[in-house]
C-alpha cells in the first residue's frame, strides 16, 4: 500500500463512533463528576489507542516507518492507559502516574506520526 492506510469502511465508522463516545462518556463524568462515566472513558480511551494502532499496523506498508511508529505508540499508549487504570483499583499504585503521563505521551506521538505521514504525503 503506497497511500496511508485506508481501512475498509465498517472499521472507519467503529473507530469514529467509539471515539464520539469516548467524548461523551468524558463530557458526562466532567459536567456531573459520575465517576462510571470517567471509568468508562478511561477504558474506552486504552481501546481506542490499542484500536487504532493496530488498524495502522495492519493497513500499513513494513517500509512506512512512521506510520508504523505511530501504530505502535498508539497501542503501547493504550496498553499505558490500562496500566493507569489497573493502579486505580491498587494493582500496581506507585506506578499510577508514570502510566498516565506514558500513556497520554505515545498516543500524542502517535497522533504526531499519523499527522507528520499525512503532511510529507501531500
Amino acid at each position: 500500500m503506497t497511500a496511508l492506510a485506508e481501512p475498509s469502511e465498517p472499521v472507519r465508522r467503529a473507530i469514529f463512533v467509539s471515539i464520539v463516545i469516548y467524548f461523551a462518556l468524558f463530557g458526562v463524568a466532567a459536567v456531573t463528576g459520575n465517576p462510571a462515566a470517567y471509568l468508562t472513558a478511561q477504558v474506552l480511551f486504552g481501546a481506542i489507542a490499542v484500536g487504532i494502532g493496530a488498524t495502522l499496523y495492519a493497513y500499513t506498508d513494513p517500509d512506512q516507518l512512521v506510520l508504523r511508529t505511530g501504530a505502535g505508540c498508539f497501542v503501547m499508549g493504550g496498553l499505558a492507559q490500562f496500566g493507569w487504570l489497573a493502579a486505580q483499583f491498587g494493582v500496581l499504585e506507585a506506578w499510577g502516574p508514570g502510566f498516565w503521563t506514558a500513556s497520554s505521551v505515545l498516543v500524542f506521538v502517535g497522533i504526531g506520526c499519523y499527522v507528520y505521514a499525512a503532511w510529507v504525503r501531500s
